[in-house]
């Protein structure tokens, strides 16, 4: 019989990278780098990254609805700051990114 619901868990950002660490570990999350490069990494690196992050960000203070504004050159821990921020419910990460301009 069923109960009226699909899933026995919420669908949440985190959730999901638990499952692609969990069944897809060695899988490669590949990214471009700002200097062109490729930078490679697998899902359950991805998962321990983002879970520490989340955890500094706890002790940081935040919580539950606070907003999170990150930069960085490298979009690379960018992904681990937007997945940390999602462990986090409903912390929200946005990005900066800083140039250079030519003084005249």
């Amino acid at each position: 019989m069923l109960r009226g619901m699909m899933m026995d868990r919420p669908l949440l950002v985190s959730s999901l990278i638990e499952y692609a660490a969990l069944y897809h570990g060695d899988t490669e999350v590949v990214s471009r780098t700002v200097e062109g490069g490729i930078h490679r990494y697998g899902w359950a690196d991805a998962e321990r990254r983002a879970k520490r992050l989340a955890k500094a960000l706890q002790k940081l203070g935040v919580k539950l609805g606070d907003r999170v504004a990150t930069t960085s050159p490298r979009p690379t821990p960018r992904a681990a700051r937007a997945i940390a921020s999602r462990r986090l419910s409903s912390a929200t990460s946005a990005n900066v990114r800083c140039t250079s301009t030519p003084s005249s």
